[in-house]
This record gives structure tokens, sequence and C-alpha cells, in this order.
């Protein structure tokens, strides 16, 4: 299926995310990270881009 030019950009973020997650998942299995989910990645991202906990910014169900 071929993205449409409004998707398009979306689409390669979300690629760009999926893949920049299973890079860190990947280093902390490695290197003995504590944080090892992929989850626990996003939630810190999230956390870091709202500037406090993101469930506190954004309403649920996020």
């Amino acid at each position: 299926m071929v993205a449409s030019p409004a998707t398009a950009p979306r689409a390669a973020l979300r690629a760009e995310l999926d893949a920049t997650v299973a890079r860190l998942v990947a280093r902390a299995a490695a290197d003995g990270w504590p944080i090892r989910a992929d989850h626990c990645f996003l939630r810190i991202a999230y956390d870091v881009a709202v500037g406090a906990k993101w469930n506190t910014v954004v309403a649920r169900p996020a």
C-alpha cells in the first residue's frame, strides 16, 4: 500500500520512532540497562516532551 501525501510524513516519523526504540531496546539488553521495555523508553520520551509526567498533561486514553 502506498501512503498518501498527507500520511507520508506521519508514516516516516513512525518508522523512525520504531527503529529508534528497537535500537534502544537492543542496546539496553546488551549493556544491562535497568530500563529494557520499549514502552518504558517511550514514557521517558513523552515525559521529556511535555516537561512533566506525560499523563498529567495528556488525557487518557492516549
